[in-house]
């Protein structure tokens, strides 16, 4: 019977006073976190009454049924723990501690989080995936907690707390060389530029030199903005934000400080996907608060970035522009130029997209964000070459993408992929993965590609069993990635395992959406596009998501059904920012169906979106000569030909055509826009 919130509560509570009676008893001592990041206790240790200076945090989960978390194949509890969490654990350098506490016995049982979480992503770099909310830990049953065995759990965290004091006692070297106080942070940088540390051990030594600066002065300004300013470079934007506000609470005048938190705002925001909107709206309030004080160009460009998170591009644009009057320095004035083109992107709006990042990169040849903004707008618009020439100047310009930047290098495999280099974007999405396991859209591709390479080459056949088994891991019910396995295991002839991924797949009775899909596509690269249709159309049900009834489009114009297809692309056309290749298609169809009028309407919104492709004025004039409207046909003779010729035809000229063209049309105008 499922226990009460209030019993929950009153277990959770005694496991409290008995765990914080058992930390005294050690002479140790414990407080509950200001700041609820996960962790109930933050644990101080003394020795003989002086503090040692080792800390650690616990998770606490009281129970007085310890035996049902008991794993039935060993000595071993197994609890479940939120992924968020074990995430944000992983990269702490203060040791994290998951205690499971029997109030029955006023004992408990604990686990190491860093140490468990690391030998996990050793065997499965994809352990930790946001596909699963929940990861289960083992909790060793000799890993005792008690007052009667106190010395055992004493000696056994000490050697993970000498791993933490190897870092604190980098710090101390680097206040001691400097002979000042450790919270002279700025002084501390010059002499890790001296004695050769890598970036990463200088940020580590850094952040460990602020924390002692920190223990020893909880008020030092410049303390919490220097661990502001690390974070913001490592984009842990959760730890920035936090150390931000701090010396915001302490000093809400210091200029710098405003400037920075206001930056730090909008990178939040952004890195949460534009979320929460309000951080936004307080850093235009912040950077204005100082506008009498600052640099027009650093002022309008920070709103501009600010407007651009709340997707009031217009705005962003006329802040790009009052910082671009102001003669910023070309680096700055590069990054304007790019911030802006990125929002015209948004408006749809290409051309000036493009002439930005092309002005960008007169300020700034090695602006590597430019040229990779611009490849993704080619990846968009199906320009897989030019795409694939973009990325690979981008990496040119700045060469840590080449094994950093992940979603570049992800970017790169997608147009290896489309090119047909099967080989190189199969190296470069395992890259991706390398960088970081839960990746979803590489994960998606390296299975396509995959898929394409075990069919062609039989050496690729291990490599895809291993990998589609271990995205089992993650989703048990992917129909796909068991569909996938069935055949490997046909395929090598191991028909038993073969059969049992079949039988597994077909056991599922509630099948998901995604399940379907998947399915549906499993088929679809079978040339099975009837029964992919059908399984899609048992999606589209449910769902009309933009992936759902694209596919199901394209899959009943490939069987004929154009009809059908014309109203599945319209589905598509509602969420999508990239409506060309759709609309295109949707043409096509309507040809097929020799429905000439609605043909006439396609082209026509081709061209108000993009007028320098003379495929679609060849296309509309042929439309219209087969409606017998020939006179209409001749107004758009001379355009034509001059945009085939490669001639410069003005916007001027356009619309003037286009408005005589739908003087002359025998249906609605208003169907025509």
């Amino acid at each position: 019977m499922k226990q009460s919130k209030t019993h929950q509560r009153v277990i959770q509570t005694k496991s409290e006073d008995q765990f914080t009676e058992f930390i005294h008893e050690l002479g140790w001592e414990i407080d509950a976190p200001k700041n609820d990041y996960g962790e109930d206790f933050w644990i101080r240790v003394f020795d003989e009454g002086i503090s040692t200076g080792d800390a650690f945090y616990v998770q606490l989960k009281g129970t007085d049924n310890i035996e049902q978390y008991l794993l039935k194949t060993e000595v071993t509890y197994s609890y479940s723990v939120d992924v968020e969490k074990l995430s944000q654990w992983s990269r702490s350098i203060i040791p994290v501690l998951i205690v499971l506490w029997d109030v029955e016995k006023r004992a408990g049982n604990w686990e190491y989080v860093q140490a468990f979480v690391a030998q996990r992503l050793k065997n499965n770099p994809k352990w930790i995936d946001d596909h699963d909310k929940y990861r289960q830990i083992h909790i060793p049953s000799q890993n005792i907690i008690s007052i009667e065995d106190k010395e055992s759990f004493i000696e056994s965290v000490k050697p993970i707390l000498l791993n933490q004091r190897s870092s604190l006692e980098l710090g101390m070297r680097l206040a001691h060389i400097l002979g000042k106080i450790p919270s002279y942070v700025v002084s501390a940088l010059g002499e890790m530029e001296r004695i050769s540390l890598s970036p990463q051990a200088q940020h580590q030594a850094r952040l460990t030199a602020i924390e002692i600066a920190l223990n020893l002065t909880p008020s030092d300004v410049d303390a919490w903005k220097e661990k502001a300013s690390i974070y913001y470079d490592l984009l842990d934007m959760e730890q920035a934000i936090f150390a931000i506000n701090k010396a915001w609470e302490i000093d809400k005048s210091n200029l710098e400080i405003i400037w920075m938190r206001g930056s730090i705002f909008v990178e939040y925001a952004n890195a949460n996907r534009k979320e929460p909107k309000h951080l936004y709206h307080e850093a235009i309030t912040l950077f204005n608060s100082v506008a009498d004080q600052a640099d027009p160009a650093i002022l309008h460009y920070n709103l501009g970035n600010a407007y651009d998170g709340l997707r009031e591009y217009e705005k962003a644009i006329e802040e790009f522009d009052l910082a671009l009057s102001s003669k910023p320095p070309d680096d700055l004035a590069a990054q304007i130029w790019k911030n802006r083109g990125t929002c015209f992107f948004h408006l749809n709006n290409y051309r000036e997209e493009i002439r930005s990042y092309r002005k960008a990169l007169k300020h700034n040849p090695n602006l590597w964000e430019a040229y990779a903004s611009w490849a993704a707008t080619q990846l968009h618009n199906e320009n897989f070459k030019e795409a694939h020439r973009l990325l690979l100047k981008a990496f040119k310009a700045y060469p840590y993408l080449e094994t950093h930047g992940t979603p570049q290098i992800y970017s790169l495999a997608f147009s290896l992929w489309k090119l047909g280099k099967y080989t190189e974007a199969y190296q470069r999405v395992s890259q991706v993965l390398q960088n970081q396991p839960n990746y979803k859209d590489a994960i998606i591709l390296k299975a396509d590609i995959l898929s394409y390479l075990w069919r062609n080459d039989t050496k690729y056949i291990n490599d895809a069993i291993e990998f589609f088994n271990s995205m089992l891991l993650n989703e048990p019910t992917n129909i796909y990635f068991k569909g996938e396995l069935y055949m490997l295991y046909e395929k090598k002839g191991e028909i038993q395992k073969a059969i049992r991924v079949l039988e597994e797949a077909t056991r599922e009775e509630d099948v998901p959406v995604r399940a379907l899909y998947d399915y549906a596509k499993l088929l679809s690269g079978n040339g099975e596009y009837e029964k992919a249709i059908a399984q899609l159309e048992r999606a589209v049900k449910v769902s009309q998501e933009h992936h759902i009834v694209h596919n199901l489009a394209i899959y009943k114009d490939k069987i004929g059904d154009y009809r059908e297809a014309v109203q599945y692309y319209k589905l598509a056309l509602i969420d999508t920012t990239h409506p060309i290749p759709i609309l295109q298609s949707i043409g096509d169809c309507y040809f097929r169906l020799n429905e000439f009028e609605n043909c006439v309407r396609i082209m026509v919104k081709l061209i108000q979106i993009d007028w320098m492709d003379s495929t679609w004025w060849g296309n509309l004039r042929f439309a219209l000569l087969q409606l017998g409207l020939a006179p209409a046909a001749i107004v758009l003779n001379d355009i034509g030909e001059r945009l085939f010729r490669g001639e410069a035809v003005s916007e001027n000229e356009i619309n003037n055509a286009i408005d005589k063209l739908f003087d002359l049309l025998p249906f609605e105008k208003e169907e025509a826009h």
